[in-house]
């Protein structure tokens, strides 16, 4: 009797792993890393439409000195109006690609450079750093949960009062 259960017990562990969800963690790396430098590409672009399409429906976009931007149409319109300014030219490159153990999330850190013209007409030329959290979609392609972004500008020198 012993030795038929351990044959049904190990029978069931062996179906139960079989059914399991093999997670691919350096193919899902490589996917996410291409799935960032896509995105790059399409906001270089100025293709507003692809740039919203890859954020999730309830994503969020969290820029400097602006409220956060959550779903799609208030991003689409964030866009719309920074791509229009006359000086756009946009481009980042993640430098760290992790995903979770369970292979649905996964972020990516890295760094950005954007030109836009300022309210006098001059050219500005910002650099910063991002952080996005992405997730993994049925299909196997990644969307953006999250996107925060921030300048390495200096930040107006502050009175000792205001430290």
């Amino acid at each position: 009797m012993k030795t038929l259960n351990l044959i049904f017990v190990s029978f069931l562990i062996m179906a139960v792993s079989s059914y399991a969800q093999k997670v691919d963690i350096e193919g899902d790396r490589a996917a996410l890393s291409n799935a960032d430098e896509e995105w790059s590409k399409v906001a270089a672009a100025k293709d507003v439409e692809g740039f919203t399409a890859a954020v999730t429906e309830t994503g969020s976009i969290l820029p400097p000195n602006t409220p956060i931007l959550t779903g799609k149409e208030a991003i689409r319109q964030w866009a719309s109006n920074l791509t229009a300014n006359p000086g756009f030219a946009l481009s980042w490159r993640p430098t760290t690609v992790d995903v979770a153990n369970s292979g649905d999330l996964g972020y990516t850190v890295g760094t950005y450079e954007l030109k836009i013209h300022d309210a006098a007409g001059n050219p500005v030329t910002d650099r910063g750093k991002y952080v996005t959290v992405w997730r993994k979609q049925s299909g196997g392609n990644w969307k953006v949960v999250f996107d925060i972004f921030n300048s390495d500008l200096p930040l107006p020198t502050m009175s000792p009062s205001q430290q």
